[in-house]
């Protein structure tokens, strides 16, 4: 009896010890995002939101707004993809009489267009197409003509080859891996809180397993009631280090913060992505011409909201002018009622969705890279 009252007392003080534990691992997270979650404090009032930056590439403005920790989504290489066609080394048209596929059914507003690629002169001493290109634009551009004939394929052709070629997934990996290099995301934003978040929840989980079963080894819960406090207390903890260890990507904008710089970059481009989603905006404030337009529009499917700035381009812009749209194409369909009402052929092959929006191969090898389930 005497040995039974000696580990009565220690269970005891274990349960004094468990409660303090679950007391700490409360509180753990409030430090960290004390020390390392809080956002820096930046004067925003000078930031237009009409204001993009030239140098700015559009899957860099995708992998910092849009992806996991740099990694760009699939609306980054369809961005870069129109970015170059904005800068002339791509070109959409509408298909000839001759060029349509009689068995393809057209769907109301995915009509299929044509991608021309004109023959660029590779640089002989770095055998690029351009030194004004990354390398990761120079391989979107290498994607496109494998896949061409003759300089050309509809893009209705491409997505099918895309979505059914293995390379095509290893391509996307091997692309947002490239993008994630030239964007460097810790100048925009600081993970480490999120990091120490990370081991200390695994510490956790682990801690709570190895107290579970000593616990119920040492001390039954048939000759020591207290201890089914304890099973619960410790049981609770575990699946706090459980679930905070598997989701720890959730919390990372809760315990990390941007730069200073990330700060104000993110800020600039939501202030744009409210812009171009703002029908009274545009209209009081409307871009000075198509060209402006074409700009906008890329980094609007960088920012995932092409689908909303083409609907207010078809309430602003008449369809005459908008015909001198290098993405003329791709936007005419918003200058039909189906057009309006189903979406544009670029946005609805690329962007996510129930279903797998055309090139379902290379947007697996995204969503993988991203951390997407």
């Amino acid at each position: 009896e005497s040995e039974y009252q000696k580990k009565g007392l220690i269970l005891e003080d274990l349960y004094s010890a468990t409660i303090l534990f679950a007391l700490l691992v409360l509180a753990f997270p409030l430090f960290i995002y004390y020390l390392y979650g809080r956002e820096p404090e930046i004067d925003y009032k000078a930031i237009s939101k009409k204001e993009i930056s030239a140098d700015s590439k559009p899957a860099v403005v995708n992998a910092v707004m849009k992806g996991n920790m740099g990694i760009p989504t699939i609306d980054g290489f369809t961005a870069t993809i129109m970015d170059l066609t904005n800068r002339g080394y791509i070109s959409f048209r509408n298909l000839k009489p001759e060029e349509k596929d009689s068995s393809d059914i057209q769907e109301p507003g995915s009509r299929d267009f044509m991608v021309e690629l004109p023959d660029n002169e590779k640089d002989p001493q770095t055998g690029r197409v351009s030194t004004e290109l990354e390398d990761f634009e120079e391989d979107v551009l290498s994607l496109l003509k494998a896949h061409a004939s003759e300089g050309k394929i509809s893009w209705k052709k491409l997505e099918k080859e895309l979505q059914n070629g293995q390379d095509s997934y290893k391509f996307s990996i091997a692309w947002s891996k490239k993008v994630q290099a030239y964007t460097v995301f810790d100048k925009f934003f600081q993970s480490t809180g999120n990091v120490y978040m990370y081991w200390f929840a695994r510490l956790v989980l682990i801690a709570a397993i190895v107290y579970y079963i000593l616990i119920t080894g040492f001390f039954p819960s048939k000759a020591f009631p207290l201890t089914s406090k304890i099973y619960v207390l410790t049981a609770s903890i575990g699946i706090y280090g459980f679930i905070m260890t598997k989701y720890s990507n959730a919390f990372v904008t809760v315990f990390g913060r941007w730069t200073p710089e990330g700060s104000l970059y993110y800020k600039r481009w939501d202030n744009f992505k409210k812009y171009v989603t703002d029908l009274s905006a545009l209209k009081k404030h409307p871009p000075e011409s198509v060209e402006v337009w074409d700009s906008y529009l890329i980094y609007a499917v960088s920012l995932g909201v092409a689908k909303e700035m083409l609907q207010n381009i078809s309430q602003i812009v008449p369809p005459e002018q908008i015909k001198r749209s290098r993405f003329h194409p791709i936007s005419c369909n918003y200058y039909s009622k189906s057009g309006y009402e189903h979406g544009n052929t670029f946005s609805s092959s690329y962007q996510g969705g129930d279903g797998d929006g055309g090139a379902g191969n290379i947007r697996g090898g995204f969503e993988e890279n991203s951390g997407i389930e």
